[in-house]
């Protein structure tokens, strides 16, 4: 998200942060049509992801990219969509900005536009199955609702994702039952922001700064800096934890893959003492 937003990096320092991530093996990418600006660049993001992945010298066939629908930008702002409807449009764009006849995993963005409306986010659920059943949606995905939604949804829709905040800041997702229900219903749960977001209580954090949570024995006991930490966290509660970070520097990323990939293992009470 960050890399089409303001005061972000040029197209070129993108595309190269991009290459950098696909060099590292991450083949997920999130992304969203309110990525951007404001309601004049809907798509940016989609359409910078395709770029990088036309320009790209090695293979992407096995890249996995997850977008969303149907929030608006007006001002800059961030708007939840009220009408259900709007879903089918919203859709059509991603597939043109993306450049695909199918895209792999679709989420509603937020339910918060109905106001509570049990029909709308119902006719929703609905919408998105007949987006799946014309071929334009692979895998349907969720995002920002609460356990009682997800639930409601499954008679629906088979839920492939739920992507709520979660990080170590924010546990609640652990508490308020959507990632039990996730864990026993196979459906894989997508924190977003894991890290805190980019203005959050974690965004300055470091291995040697004073954080407040007690992660500096442990990060020097691991070797890894406090956001590789995080990650790992998460990474090592339950297999159906799939966290989204977002970069902007190529350093970033080579962080992201590392956490990944060596999952700097925790002790049993290092993970329960942060699920309090």
């Amino acid at each position: 998200m960050a890399l089409s937003q303001a005061g972000g990096p040029s197209q070129e320092q993108a595309a190269a942060v991009i290459h950098a991530a696909l060099d590292a093996g991450i083949t997920f990418f999130d992304t969203a049509d309110v990525y951007c600006t404001s309601d004049e660049d809907i798509g940016h993001n989609e359409r910078l992801l395709r770029r990088a992945f036309d320009s790209y010298g090695g293979d992407t066939s096995g890249v996995v990219v997850a977008t969303k629908g149907i929030m608006s930008r007006p001002g800059g702002d961030w708007v939840a969509g009220s009408d259900p409807d709007a879903l089918f449009a919203a859709c059509d764009r991603s597939l043109e900005a993306l450049g695909v006849d199918c895209l792999d995993l679709y989420y509603l963005h937020t339910p918060s536009g109905f106001d509570g409306d049990d029909f709308k986010f119902a006719k929703a659920c609905a919408n998105l199955r007949n987006l799946q059943q014309e071929g334009k949606i692979r895998h349907v995905g969720l995002s920002n609702v609460s356990y009682e939604q997800l639930v409601s949804s499954q008679a629906a829709i088979e839920v492939a994702a739920c992507q709520n905040r979660c990080n170590l800041f924010d546990p609640s997702a652990f508490h308020d039952g959507v990632v039990g229900h996730c864990k026993q219903t196979g459906v894989a749960f997508v924190p977003y922001s894991p890290m805190g977001g980019p203005r959050g209580p974690g965004s300055h954090i470091d291995s040697t700064a004073r954080d407040g949570l007690g992660l500096q024995p442990l990060c020097q006991k691991l070797g890894c800096s406090a956001h590789e930490l995080m990650l790992s966290w998460l990474l090592q509660i339950d297999d159906c934890i799939i966290p989204i970070a977002g970069a902007t520097r190529m350093e970033s990323v080579t962080s992201i893959a590392r956490a990944a990939k060596d999952k700097f293992p925790l002790a049993d009470e290092d993970i329960a003492q942060f699920l309090r």
